[in-house]
């Protein structure tokens, strides 16, 4: 298999596309084709090193969070996700591997793609999603009648904290 990967911390010139050997799943894991793939800015903050406290200095290090793809293989203790599922995505942020044929990740880091949503618009959904998430839900506190401005709607981040007031009826835009 192939994917894109560094041998050590700088810029874009170091990135190769080279063979790796995709583990099996271990407890709570899935392997997944990967369809697509989105480039957010936490690629290249990894790859520069500026998360090396966190990820280390492990070489050589795969390239990407956000996916979209179809489970192949599941580990023990799967229980929401199947061979053949649809699903969208993110790496586990210390190994990441979303830039190429496959990755392994968490199931507790997939949701299964509805099927009305293409896998390329798809696989732009987990870090923006999250980071909206976050910032209006778990940060925010945002509550039942409360009101939310949102201004200037251009960039990811503000794009998916539109749809969580459409899937909870009682968030008011």
């Amino acid at each position: 298999m192939k994917r894109i990967q560094y041998s050590k911390y700088g810029g874009p010139e170091l990135m190769r596309l080279e063979d790796f050997e995709l583990s099996a799943p271990g407890k709570g894991e899935l392997a997944v084709q990967v369809r697509f793939a989105a480039i957010n800015p936490i690629d290249w903050k990894l790859r520069n090193g500026m998360m090396k406290i966190v990820t280390g200095n492990a070489f050589p290090r795969a390239m990407g969070m956000d996916f979209s793809g179809t489970v192949t293989a599941v580990g023990a203790d799967v229980t929401r996700l199947k061979v053949g599922d649809a699903v969208l995505g993110l790496a586990r942020f210390k190994e990441s591997g979303a830039f190429g044929q496959a990755v392994v990740t968490r199931e507790t880091f997939l949701a299964k793609k509805p099927a009305s949503l293409s896998f390329d618009d798809a696989a732009c959904i987990g870090t923006p999603g999250i980071t909206a998430w976050n910032g209006l839900i778990d940060k925010a506190k945002l509550q039942a009648g409360q009101h939310v401005f949102i201004n200037g709607c251009s960039v990811a981040v503000c794009k998916a904290s539109l749809p969580p007031f459409s899937l909870m009826p009682w968030l008011k835009a």
